[in-house]
């Protein structure tokens, strides 16, 4: 900016000073600069005072001027140096940072970290979608859940976290966090993501979980051989009569069974093959010979093989006999004696059923835990005796229960108004004359029918006549059907829609029975019936 100069403006004598002064002020209004001033000769009195107070409100302007002019001048050279210094960081910190923007581009200012792990220099213009390396399911709901952050249908941490913590590039792992960056209208403008390399700690907490896992085999030895067997036996099965249906129900249930020992490595191997349009017998195949990998690998430990070819060597507890030699002392007769050893032989591989239902309990806390739901389980009549060889493959599908009981029944500890925080899950066993009855219980919100009927419907499994025309009780009895599931996607835990088929499955091929009883936020309970022969 120049320095102050006044220009005197020499007026002809016709010239009036109002003449003199519009005409100067509308040369300062196009001037680039107010570096001039009005002087009028032989004017005074209130002429003369118009002009000294115009001259003196465009010096008070020039002055502001020039203050503005300074300060932008100043901010410019501190925007450039924090600029700087913000690249600097960028260029140096370990963790990756990048903006994004509505449509999901990524914008300029990223950490040279996010370089490293996305192996592009320019990241600029990028989808954020399309670097993850989602594979077409995955990316699309990353797309879906990303949109709803800016839609504000919910608050933007809650459609923050519907967007995958994890993915995986490079044979590496990186968590994925968001944070919302709301404009002036307090609406989401952008999102910050912040990109940490997982690998070391992954790998540090999967081999603190494989001796987790062989510790929870290595106590429930007999449980876990049991588990071999009936696989075994199931896979057989599956060979001799394939079909989608059945292969689905198998690896369904291998999958559940694997989390309950914590062998989540071997599950989610599984989860990937039930992604697949169609199972083939060499992806059953190939999870019968990873399983057997894991106990040669682990023979020293374990000491178990696969297949295995029975429950066990048969051995009697003291407190069984008991009972038995106490009968044959007290029977008069040899029939009535020989009836009693036959009973005692018959019963020799009966083993309690809370040998079976152990796992569960695992099962349960880390599911509960990884929901984040505090809940309690409670097994009862672990001490009731039953044939392994009848009741293994029910007890096997007992898990999708006890599952969906935690993740669809059970509420978070803040929607269960009116009930302790922490629900509860139940399974109990007991036998009758002609019975082994379990019965599997939880204190949740209970069975949603519009949501089953929408699912049923949706699979096609019901039209809206046969709907109108069932009892209530066959209503709930849809939850059974294969492929109705309420959930929006498949999870390691459930989604799939064939749980409950291979539980209903397995009781009917024994002639048993299953009931359900549910309330709307009460709970639900369900009653399985296994004929003892």
């Amino acid at each position: 900016m120049t320095s102050q100069a006044i220009a005197v403006v020499g007026a002809p004598e016709a010239a009036a000073p109002l003449d003199l002064i519009a005409e100067f002020l509308d040369r300062a209004c196009h001037a680039n600069e107010l570096d001039e001033r009005l002087e009028i000769p032989g004017i005074e009195g209130a002429t003369q005072n118009v002009v000294d107070s115009l001259n003196v409100f465009l010096d008070k302007l020039w002055v502001k001027e020039f203050q503005l002019t300074a300060k932008r001048e100043m901010l410019e050279k501190v925007v450039e140096i924090r600029t700087n210094e913000v690249h600097e960081i960028l260029d140096h910190v370990n963790t990756g940072f990048l903006l994004t923007l509505a449509d999901g581009t990524v914008l300029d200012n990223f950490s040279r970290s996010c370089v490293d792990i996305f192996g592009l220099a320019q990241l600029r213009g990028q989808q954020l979608a399309d670097l993850l390396g989602f594979d077409d399911r995955k990316k699309a709901h990353f797309v879906l859940a990303y949109q709803q952050v800016f839609e504000g249908f919910l608050p933007p941490e809650v459609s923050l976290g519907q967007l995958p913590s994890e993915f995986t590039l490079a044979g590496r792992t990186y968590s994925l966090q968001g944070a919302a960056i709301l404009g002036k209208d307090g609406q989401v403008a952008k999102v910050f993501f912040t990109i940490n390399d997982t690998t070391e700690i992954r790998k540090l907490e999967a081999e603190n979980a494989l001796r987790q896992a062989l510790i929870e085999i290595v106590r429930q030895k007999d449980t876990f051989r049991a588990f071999l067997h009936e696989t075994s036996k199931a896979f057989d099965a599956a060979r001799e009569s394939p079909s989608q249906v059945r292969f689905r129900t198998l690896l369904h249930t291998t999958k559940g069974n694997l989390g309950c020992y914590g062998l989540h490595d071997l599950a989610a191997l599984v989860h990937s093959i039930e992604d697949s349009p169609e199972i083939t017998l060499r992806q059953l195949q190939s999870v019968e010979d990873t399983l057997k990998k894991f106990l040669r690998v682990h023979a020293a430990i374990i000491g178990l093989d696969y297949p295995e070819p029975s429950y066990g060597a048969r051995h009697v507890t003291l407190e069984r006999l008991r009972p038995a030699l106490a009968a044959i002392v007290r029977e008069g007769s040899e029939a009535a004696r020989r009836a009693v050893v036959d009973d005692l032989v018959r019963k020799l591989d009966w083993v309690n059923a809370g040998v079976l239902l152990a796992p569960l309990r695992g099962m349960v806390d880390r599911l509960a835990k990884r929901l984040d739901k505090p809940v309690s389980f409670e097994v009862l009549g672990q001490d009731v005796l039953v044939d392994p060889q009848r009741v293994g493959a029910v007890f096997a599908n007992l898990g999708h229960l006890i599952r969906n009981a935690v993740d669809h029944g059970i509420e978070p500890a803040d929607e269960r108004a009116g009930k302790p925080p922490t629900g509860k899950v139940v399974v109990s066993c007991r036998e009758t004359a002609d019975d082994w009855v379990l019965e599997v219980s939880d204190d949740g919100r209970g069975i949603d029918l519009a949501a089953i009927h929408r699912a049923a419907l949706a699979a096609g499994r019901v039209t809206d006549a046969e709907l109108c025309a069932m009892s209530r009780d066959g209503q709930l009895r849809l939850i059974f059907l294969d492929r109705v599931t309420t959930k929006d996607c498949a999870t390691e835990d459930s989604g799939r829609g064939v749980g409950t088929t291979a539980l209903l499955d397995s009781v009917e091929q024994l002639r048993g029975s299953v009931a359900i009883a549910s309330a709307p936020g009460e709970g639900t309970r369900i009653t399985v019936r296994i004929p003892r022969g």
